[in-house]
């Protein structure tokens, strides 16, 4: 969503779909954001204020916000 912080990026899911408090999942966005390497420094930018490659890093936090089972990439490389 490009109008949104990236901490709300990879958040929305967490929000949206499993109705969790913003404060707390604004926590676990950061906490993701650490994993794939990136730190609180980017969580107030916009997606358009990143590169590609970091970009690619935010949709995977997204994608492990919520601790999945099983993801599945579409990509040989990912």
């Amino acid at each position: 969503f490009d109008s949104l912080p990236v901490w709300e990026n990879v958040a929305f899911g967490l929000i949206q779909g499993k109705g969790m408090k913003r404060k707390d999942a604004r926590d676990i966005a950061i906490d993701k954001l650490r994993a794939v390497g990136l730190g609180a420094r980017v969580v107030e930018l916009l997606p358009a204020e990143l590169s590609g490659g970091m970009q690619k890093r935010v949709g995977l936090a997204r994608a492990i916000a919520s601790n999945p089972e099983i993801i599945f990439f579409d990509e040989p490389t990912t």
